[in-house]
């Protein structure tokens, strides 16, 4: 079924965005499990530390450094990327 002529994208586009999510990736995969899991949970789904620490048995001012990490491994990323 092909897509509404605004929702279609270029092959460029494409390998864009392709590109974009091989280095999200490549930045997840250099965290822990536990800094992934607070990271995403955080910055994606907008779930409260509290609730992230309460699922990874660890503390708030943790689940505080595991987001941490995972900003700072994003901002290297797209420093990697110029």
């Amino acid at each position: 079924m092909a897509l509404p002529e605004a929702l279609e994208i270029s092959a460029e586009e494409r390998l864009i965005l392709i590109q974009a999510l091989q280095a999200v990736e490549a930045m997840l995969s250099t965290l822990s499990y536990k800094a992934r899991t607070a990271f995403l949970r955080s910055q994606i789904q907008g779930t409260p530390y509290a609730e992230i620490a309460d699922e990874l048995g660890v503390s708030v001012s943790m689940v505080r450094k595991y987001v941490a990490q995972g900003l700072r491994a994003a901002y290297a990323a797209v420093d990697q990327q110029g």
